[in-house]
């Protein structure tokens, strides 16, 4: 008897069939059972690591770009002290004092990213 005539034998609970082919016929359903098993855990590990591979892409982004705004960071710390000067420079120049009576305590950053021309053409085309 074949193992597609014994599955077949399996779905007729009146069929006589020996103890040795039943257990015969329930070790091929548990090793397609099994196989099916298997093939489904590989599709899903193919699936994550696809995924994966795109998450490492976004992570060696994310760390350039943090790597360049750690940068920009500490460009901006050296020039703090540049653009102070500059301040300093131009109230004494505009004020004809010297810059040793010029003491800038705070410099505070606007979130305006638009020059004042931006902004002025915007208002009056309202």
């Amino acid at each position: 008897m074949s193992i597609s005539q014994l599955l077949e034998a399996l779905k007729d609970p009146s069929a006589s069939i020996s103890i040795g082919e039943k257990l015969l016929a329930g070790i091929c359903v548990a090793i397609l059972a099994m196989a099916v098993v298997f093939l489904v855990l590989v599709i899903i590990a193919f699936i994550i690591k696809i995924l994966q591979v795109d998450k490492s892409k976004k992570e060696v982004l994310e760390n350039n770009t943090n790597q360049v705004e750690e940068t920009q960071i500490s460009n901006n710390e050296n020039n703090m002290e540049e653009l102070v000067s500059v301040i300093t420079a131009s109230i004494a120049a505009s004020t004809g004092n010297s810059t040793n009576n010029i003491v800038v305590r705070k410099i505070k950053r606007t979130n305006n990213n638009k020059s004042s021309w931006e902004r002025m053409t915007k208002n009056n085309s309202k």
